[in-house]
């Protein structure tokens, strides 16, 4: 046997030898315990609404693409607790459509429409609207006594303490999502998303409702709104993660 014909031979006992183990185990984040801001489907901070050009720029979702041409495009607001209207001519903010939004009432709603003719191909091309409604979020968000580090503490002491054995699969979520209200007091806290076991819902449910009173989100002008939350414990790379809306848009 030749030196070449030996080291094939021993090449393919290696290869026939050798199992290569491909886990199908999926990799996800480790488990964190965690409380977060939910936010409303449109809201925006005060620093972007001040540097917003168009429409888009107060909706990611907004479809200017859907847009031939322009007929007109208006922006209510309430000022003092009287409505006002800013009408423009296409999708970019005029000077006194921006002032209204500026000035409008903190907490309330400012609502677009938008009456337009579709980009389409259609013989009969008729005039449609769109429309959208967002708020401007609060300058100051609500606050556990004594801060982010005293949430941690609760947290630990009242959730993750107390839920050792629990198991959750990989992306699995459990959620608690409440209200503090402008009172600071917890409301319409519920389970959002369960754990699949009874007693650490009830764990999870009853260290939110026993949380101490917050301190309440509110504007620089006092103004004092409510706003939701969410405890949650798992894997935040869970799809149930993208159905709360804890980003700021």
């Amino acid at each position: 046997m030749t030196f070449a014909t030996r080291s094939l031979t021993a090449i393919l006992i290696i290869l026939l030898t050798t199992s290569v183990v491909f886990s199908t185990t999926p990799i996800s984040s480790p488990t964190t315990y965690e409380v977060k801001r939910v936010y409303k489907p449109l809201s925006i901070s005060k620093s972007k609404l001040a540097n917003a050009k168009s429409i888009a720029d107060l909706n990611k979702h907004y479809k200017a693409d859907w847009v031939s041409e322009y007929k007109s495009v208006i922006i209510t607001a309430c000022i003092d607790g009287v409505t006002m209207k800013e009408e423009g001519k296409d999708d970019v903010l005029t000077s006194d459509q921006m002032k209204l939004m500026a000035n409008a009432d903190a907490g309330t709603d400012i609502s677009i429409s938008t009456v337009y003719l579709p980009d389409n191909n259609l013989k009969s091309n008729d005039i449609h609207e769109m429309g959208f409604t967002f708020m401007v979020n609060p300058e100051l968000n609500a606050e556990f006594p004594g801060g982010e580090n005293e949430l941690n503490a609760y947290i630990d002491k009242n959730v993750k303490e107390k839920l050792v054995d629990l198991d959750l699969r990989p992306y699995q979520l459990a959620v608690v999502k409440f209200t503090i209200a402008k009172d600071g007091s917890i409301q319409n806290s519920s389970i959002f998303s369960s754990s699949e076991d009874d007693e650490s819902d009830s764990i999870l449910l009853k260290a939110v409702e026993n949380m101490p009173k917050w301190k309440p989100a509110q504007y620089v002008d006092g103004t004092l709104i409510t706003q939701e939350y969410a405890l949650t414990v798992g894997d935040n790379q869970s799809c149930t993660s993208n159905l709360l809306n804890l980003e700021e848009n």
